[in-house]
């Protein structure tokens, strides 16, 4: 994800830990802050060709990194556990200690 610009969210990230992949972000905006570096994705310095290419030549060669920061991937909750707690959370009521854990 070599993103020069500030995003909010960054729904590849989502989509790529939903499978279970690490990512490789720029280390500015969404992305940075829900990617921890070394535990679930690397970061690289954003607009920095050479610091992408080592931490892609990183990714590549350092045996066992991989999937390492697989493991580090927090899956989200599953789906019906995340409509009912937002729902409760509608509805008024304290969140869920599920949903407060997803968001920490």
């Amino acid at each position: 994800m070599p993103s020069v610009w500030r995003e909010a969210f960054c729904l590849v990230v989502s989509e790529s830990w939903m499978f279970g992949r690490p990512v490789i972000v720029s280390n500015v905006g969404g992305p940075a802050e829900r990617v921890r570096h070394d535990i679930d994705g690397l970061h690289f310095e954003v607009g920095d060709p050479r610091s992408l290419a080592e931490t892609m030549r990183r990714a590549c060669t350092e045996t066992g990194l991989w999937q390492r920061l697989a493991d580090g991937i927090t899956p989200p909750p599953a789906r019906e556990i995340m409509v009912g707690e937002y729902a409760a959370l509608y509805r008024g009521e304290q969140a869920p200690a599920q949903l407060t854990a997803a968001a920490g």
